[in-house]
């Protein structure tokens, strides 16, 4: 069995291994490869979705709720022209 004073040591250089192990391993992700740069961000451009235009404080519109087939709205009266 150790003394105190000798596991004391052990315990602390124990730490200094680890704490410069710890610093070996990136904090951050790599970057990607430059073959992967402007070609595949055209082709995502190309694939991506129409932006959403979003009111200012209106309710939500969902395609689950119906509120955007027109079903509960009035119907608006047409103008008919008079050929007399």
């Amino acid at each position: 069995m150790l003394d105190p004073v000798n596991r004391q040591r052990e315990l602390l250089d124990h730490a200094r291994r680890l704490e410069y192990f710890s610093g070996l391993i990136s904090t951050s992700a790599p970057k990607p490869p430059k073959s992967l740069g402007k070609a595949s961000r055209e082709r995502f451009s190309q694939h991506a979705p129409a932006p959403v235009m979003v009111s200012g404080g209106g309710p939500t519109i969902s395609a689950a709720d119906g509120s955007h087939s027109g079903a509960s709205r009035p119907k608006r009266a047409t103008r008919r022209k008079s050929f007399s």
